[in-house]
């Protein structure tokens, strides 16, 4: 089926808001919420780990593919398991690779590697469900003779995914007084604990997404819901209809 590079981008834009990529935006904001003077950086390291899934797949490698299915469950399971441990931590002001914020005057920066991992994960649930134009771009990449085509085509509904959290990065940092208000936040003191907003902010979202994946294997699980609700008929009407671009 042709696809031109619009509509791959364009599907990729939709994507971000449909139900096959449920786990990208909170995936973003539990890594962002600890980046200040990187935040731009850090937008485009979690875009390499989405990217990271996107291109296996793409590029035809069965070997991943395969594994990947195979062992589906404990993956989803041990990356649910994972998250779950760190947004317990961070709930008490601790973390795996992320800093604590005991004293709100010496906020830093996170590790970017942790970025990128969250990116990794939130790949792995957004081809829970492939929608029509991923689906298209997989197949036609996988069967391409120029791996550029197929690079080319990934990348643009990559782009498209990953496009508007560039924008929300934008439109957050042009207020910076705002900005710097909400990541300065303040240290909330439970006896003899005392733990940042910013922490009980990841900590709630890594709790969630751990959830995620724990019960539902990624997004996969959620499929009869957005089915019932016609949520996920309606996201890939929106992408058949881009095949005419």
């Amino acid at each position: 089926m042709p696809i031109s590079l619009l509509a791959a981008f364009l599907g990729g834009v939709i994507s971000l808001f449909s139900p096959c990529s449920a786990l990208v935006l909170p995936s973003f904001f539990a890594s962002s919420f600890h980046q200040r003077k990187k935040l731009i950086l850090a937008t485009i390291i979690f875009s390499l780990g989405i990217l990271s899934v996107m291109l296996p797949l793409g590029l035809g490698l069965f070997a991943v593919i395969n594994f990947f299915s195979s062992y589906r469950r404990i993956i989803t399971l041990i990356i649910g398991i994972f998250l779950v441990i760190e947004g317990s931590l961070q709930l008490i002001g601790k973390s795996f690779f992320m800093p604590s914020y005991k004293d709100a005057s010496k906020i830093t920066n996170s590790r970017l590697s942790s970025v990128y991992y969250l990116g990794l994960a939130s790949g792995i649930g957004t081809i829970s469900c492939v929608g029509p134009i991923l689906g298209a771009i997989l197949t036609l990449a996988a069967n391409s003779v120029k791996v550029s085509s197929a690079i080319t085509l990934i990348l643009a509904y990559t782009l498209g995914l990953i496009g508007p959290l560039f924008l929300l990065v934008f439109l957050w940092q042009k207020n910076q007084t705002k900005a710097a208000a909400i990541l300065r936040g303040k240290v909330i003191t439970l006896g003899s604990l005392k733990i940042h907003t910013i922490n009980i902010a990841a900590g709630i979202l890594f709790l969630f997404l751990g959830y995620i994946f724990i019960r539902y294997q990624g997004s996969l699980g959620l499929l009869p819901f957005f089915n019932n609700s016609k949520i996920l008929d309606f996201t890939f009407d929106l992408q058949d209809k881009l095949f005419t671009l």
